[in-house]
């Protein structure tokens, strides 16, 4: 098909702007590049099926690292390294323009709920089940108000915004899902998304451990970013639901294949949450699983291993082989002697304290948590660090108090329960499957806020919106919430 005049006119608009940045910047190639990058993403924004664009972005949100979570220890850069500062650092520290003090990862978030806006424009029934529309509407306003009530109270307008930025943008993101989601039939190109995802870092994570760090001599304190405990347990409970609920030999033999590489991933990362988050996910499928043979044979299964599972921590609770890691791990949440627990504790205390102060409506965005007992100071490495706690959870306890602090969760809240809806109602291996895999987002997410500052995590975010909205659309299609005319495997 021959271009017509106005496509040609665009191309090489795009080719002399690309030239220019080149020249203009002595040889810049990333700036000489950005005009065609530019381009590129607007034609996909245009015309790509607006379930292709959201698992897109959310396999670069799951992919790419975010640097500032100082992927690899800060010891090695992988070859993704310039696209995720492109997508997820402050522009103004990759273009060196000051006034460009946001992400365009926000820019692209921006736009894709623009154009999934206008696309879905007059559709007939989105299917979104209205008190999770509405809690993830208020959550998203709330964030404002606490940013307006925080400068009011005298805040920190540059600390506000870096305190935001995610929990701001979560709402966002999950009405791109809910707009661009269409129910059971996308629960297979999300967990392929979310599988590739972590595929791709356990590769990174083992190369740099096996062929950067071990000729060096040395072990890395953690090998991708602690976000990534998120994706690692979230990708196992698409394999573990999968063999659960699918019962087929495709289930089983692709659990065979990839359980062992995010096992392995999840070790050399060296993030004891993973642990505590993984046996939480699988106490949870294990509570709502239905009781009938296979789930008394895990019973069994289970009993059998107590005694294996026993020896395991008895042997390795002190060792330091890295075969005894997990044990070692568990080992450090009961130690007294473990200065990272003991800072925590005191971090803790110290943001109930806080909230106590203004228990009702909270402190708002912009202000320090209180600091009454000292712990470790990170002032002279992280200057911020009594903006955000690492306990995400009790922090915005102190943000919004009662009120703001039960508006911010209810998202999380009715996400959960949505997917436990799906998945009691759910006649189909499928949506079981579905549904379990979007309450374990909820479990791994909500630990990470609990213990990692899991609310600066884009990783997360994206995560959440993508399981938050599709709990709604499982609860919907299923039959767990009322919607005329539904039946599974019905939505448009």
């Amino acid at each position: 098909m021959k271009p017509s005049p106005l496509s040609t006119i665009a191309i090489a608009s795009v080719v002399i702007a690309s030239l220019v940045a080149f020249f203009a910047t002595r040889g810049d190639l990333a700036l000489g590049l950005a005009p065609i990058a530019v381009a590129v993403a607007v034609a996909i924004l245009l015309r790509a099926p607006l379930p292709r664009l959201a698992q897109g972005l959310l396999f670069l949100a799951l992919a790419l690292d975010d640097p500032r979570g100082n992927p690899a220890a800060g010891m090695w850069k992988n070859p993704l390294t310039p696209p995720s500062r492109w997508l997820f650092d402050n522009l103004n520290n990759v273009v060196s323009v000051d006034a460009l003090r946001f992400a365009a990862i926000e820019v692209v978030i921006a736009l894709v709920l623009i154009v999934a806006l206008v696309r879905t424009m007059g559709r007939p029934a989105l299917r979104v089940p209205p008190p999770l529309a509405l809690a993830t509407t208020a959550a998203t306003l709330c964030v404002l108000a606490l940013e307006v009530y925080g400068m009011a109270r005298g805040g920190d307008f540059k600390a506000s915004l870096w305190q935001i930025r995610q929990l701001f943008w979560i709402g966002p993101i999950t009405w791109i899902f809910h707009l661009s989601l269409r129910g059971s039939r996308d629960l297979a190109p999300l967990a392929k998304v979310v599988l590739a995802s972590a595929i791709v870092k356990s590769v990174e994570a083992l190369w740099f451990y096996i062929v950067i760090c071990r000729p060096l001599g040395t072990r890395p304190q953690y090998t991708n970013t602690h976000s990534d405990t998120v994706l690692y347990v979230v990708a196992i409970a698409i394999l573990l639901a999968a063999v659960l609920e699918l019962r087929s030999l495709r289930a089983a033999a692709l659990a065979a294949l990839l359980l062992p590489l995010f096992g392995v991933a999840i070790v050399i990362n060296n993030r004891r949450l993973a642990f505590v988050s993984l046996a939480a996910s699988i106490a949870l499928a294990y509570v709502l699983f239905p009781q009938n043979r296979i789930k008394m044979r895990i019973r069994s299964l289970a009993t059998a291993a107590v005694p294996l599972l026993a020896l395991y921590l008895a042997i390795g609770w002190s060792s330091s082989r890295t075969i005894f890691l997990p044990a070692a791990k568990v080992a450090s949440l009961f130690s007294k002697e473990d200065r990272s627990a003991l800072t925590r504790d005191i971090e803790n205390w110290n943001l109930v304290q806080t909230f106590k102060a203004q228990p009702f409506f909270g402190h708002g965005f912009g202000h320090e948590y209180f600091e009454i007992q000292k712990g470790d100071s990170l002032k002279e490495i992280f200057p911020l660090y009594l903006y955000v706690a690492h306990n995400s959870v009790l922090w915005q306890w102190t943000l919004g108090g009662l009120l703001g602090f039960t508006i911010l969760w209810m998202p999380f809240v009715l996400t959960a329960w949505f997917a436990m809806r799906a998945y009691r109602f759910a006649a189909h291996g499928p949506l079981r499957a579905g549904a379990l895999v979007c309450a374990t987002v909820v479990v791994a997410h909500q630990l990470q806020q609990y213990g990692d500052m899991g609310t600066q995590s884009w990783l997360g975010a994206f995560a959440f919106g993508a399981a938050s909205a599709m709990s709604g659309k499982l609860a919907v299609e299923s039959g767990g919430w009322p919607s005329p005319g539904a039946k599974e495997g019905s939505l448009p």
